[in-house]
């Protein structure tokens, strides 16, 4: 059976120094604490608290418990505008169930923060709250909105299996500073969760089920982990900065999930995307992702590159990124493939309503070009196909026709010197800027022998000029793109 007490009485005893530990009580009124120095421990076991608690510019010197109590209303260890309140050792709220509004805006705790366990019923307020120590906030309820702005946090911050359950508030940590590393481990968020300017080293979202939007921009940090993660809100990591690893293994992507400017030193993508699933990879720079080794796991990530990038967003960089880190391990068959797709992506996306992909009409006629004689560089093979293909017709058609006056053999059917002869011949007209003696204007002539009135006659024939032009013409085409396709040179155009 709870005892009921005044508030007076409460400051009476901690003044005099008589009790400091109160358990099982009902404090009926207010309970103001401003200015109070308190030079002993002060412990609240299972109290229920019907009027507000205020604690402006008070000093704390030893440890301060709240434990299984209830407080029905406001809870104010701060001034908006001005807040000396300090805890010099540990301060603790286990498991207690905050009814009204939470302040602990600019408050100092030097010791460890425990809120492990407590119902946070209305807002919440840890503006410019700083801790010199942990802060714990672990298996807790926000039914409303709570805002952490400016945070300061000496060493690390542990929000595990919290549950955030108001789906119109937001859960605001911009421009907090989390120490070390910062979990949220297992959380139900139904809340906006932003994360935006945040200062930590490592951040832990794994197991994580995250309903509404989670905004984690502008961040520098050592490690990002969000494996077995459930995004149903949109993603945003715009601007990110990881220096060691982004971890994004088994997660499931429902909505928008935008990496766009983030550069990471080493990526693990292996993510399920789901039908409404969207990916926003401009400017997304990685040096390694380990999930490349496989043909299979190659397949899913170049399909997630293909399919799910957001229409009018397009972008080549995570194929750039993925060929250079496979030929930096050796793996060209690979690096080729994704170039090739890469490419074709870009083709494809150039022609769709509203793209962010600008192709004039002449560069997207080269680009078909390039894409069907070489393979955009990576299957030099065809080009090579249609250049033998090239020479054979003109050695035949050249030879048929017998356009060359010096050829051996001359007004006699093809022989195997004739063949031989034509053959250097259409390659001396076909192959731009090398000469082989062959092909000059002497020795060619458009005259064929036709009957007129019985009587035989020799006439130019325009066929065969048109086709030696274009044959030439072709051949200062192909060449060329011949050359810098074996080269390499195409490969290092970068959309």
């Amino acid at each position: 059976m709870k005892k009921e007490i005044k508030a007076s009485e409460i400051l009476n005893d901690i003044s005099k120094g008589k009790n400091n530990v109160f358990d099982s009580r009902i404090i009926t009124d207010d309970l103001d604490l401003t200015y109070l120095t308190s030079t002993q421990p002060l412990k609240f076991k299972e109290c229920e608290f019907k009027g507000e608690i205020k604690a402006i510019y008070s000093t704390f010197k030893e440890v301060v418990e709240f434990e299984d109590c209830i407080f029905e209303m406001k809870v104010n260890f701060s001034d908006c505008e001005q807040a000396h309140t300090v805890f010099e050792k540990s301060v603790n709220f286990k498991k207690c169930t905050f009814k009204n509004e939470f302040h602990f805006v600019g408050v100092i705790v030097k010791g460890m923060a425990d809120f492990d366990g407590s119902i946070f019923e209305k807002e919440v307020n840890f503006i410019c709250a700083k801790f010199e120590r942990a802060l714990f906030i672990c298996n807790a309820k926000f039914h409303s909105k709570a805002n952490f702005k400016s945070m300061e946090v000496a060493s690390y911050v542990r929000i595990d299996e919290t549950q955030f359950l108001c789906k119109r508030s937001k859960i605001d940590f911009t421009g907090s500073q989390l120490g070390d590393k910062v979990t949220f481990k297992e959380i139900i968020c139904e809340s906006i969760l932003t994360l935006v300017a945040v200062k930590a080293n490592f951040f832990n979202f794994e197991k994580a089920k995250l309903y509404n939007d989670l905004e984690v921009r502008y961040i520098s940090c050592n490690e990002f982990i969000c494996e077995n993660v459930e995004f149903r809100g949109k993603v945003d990591f715009d601007s990110t900065q990881i220096k060691l690893t982004l971890n994004l293994n088994n997660s499931e992507i429902y909505n928008e999930f935008s990496l766009k400017s983030v550069v990471v030193h080493q990526v693990y993508f292996k993510l399920e995307i789901k039908s409404d699933g969207k990916l926003d990879l401009r400017g997304f720079k990685f040096e390694v992702m380990p999930e490349s080794g496989s043909k299979e796991n190659l397949d899913k990530l170049l399909t997630a590159f293909n399919e799910k990038q957001i229409e009018g967003k397009f972008s080549r960089d995570p194929y750039i990124e993925l060929e250079h880190f496979c030929r930096s391990r050796g793996r060209t068959k690979f690096a080729d493939e994704i170039h090739y797709q890469g490419r074709c992506q870009l083709r494809k996306y150039a022609f769709t309503r509203d793209s962010n992909i600008n192709m004039g009409r002449v560069e997207k006629c080269w680009d078909w070009i390039v894409k069907i004689l070489t393979g955009y560089g990576v299957k030099n093979n065809r080009v090579l196909l249609i250049l033998l293909g090239a020479i054979v017709f003109g050695t035949i058609f050249f030879s048929y026709a017998d356009v060359a006056p010096n050829a051996p053999d001359k007004d006699k059917p093809v022989t195997i010197r004739k063949a031989i002869y034509y053959t250097v011949y259409a390659t001396d007209m076909f192959i731009p800027l090398v000469s082989l003696g062959l092909d000059n204007k002497e020795n060619f002539s458009s005259q064929v022998k036709i009957y007129e009135c019985c009587e035989l006659k020799e006439k130019p024939c325009l066929s065969i000029e048109l086709f030696r032009s274009f044959y030439i013409l072709l051949g200062w085409l192909l060449i060329p793109l011949a050359g810098v396709s074996l080269t390499g040179f195409l490969m290092k155009k970068e959309k």
